[in-house]
């Protein structure tokens, strides 16, 4: 019978790491120009200055209406998206 780790071996190099904090949020997200529609709108942000310390994996782009429930519009890594199913005249 073979024992695998039969005694400690010697110990490995110190790593040093540091966990990422908080991106700065994006500057102002803006409209696409000419992708305006009766029910949809085309919008693009860049990306944050600050990024915490690691590359920004997802935006979430969401609706906060009062007395409603939050409607996510955009989840993912790229940093555009075309908001459909808007009702034409209605500020959002």
């Amino acid at each position: 019978m073979t024992t695998l780790n039969p005694e400690e071996g010697p110990a490995s190099d110190i790593l040093t790491v540091r966990a990422a904090g908080f991106p700065d949020p994006p500057a102002a997200i803006t409209e696409i120009a000419g992708s305006r529609t009766g029910s949809s709108i085309g919008l693009e942000w860049p990306a944050p200055i600050d990024d915490g310390g690691s590359t920004v994996l997802s935006y979430t782009l969401a609706i906060f209406e009062d007395n409603r429930e939050d409607l996510i519009v955009y989840y993912g890594s790229g940093r555009s998206t075309v908001v459909g199913g808007l009702v034409a005249g209605q500020a959002y």
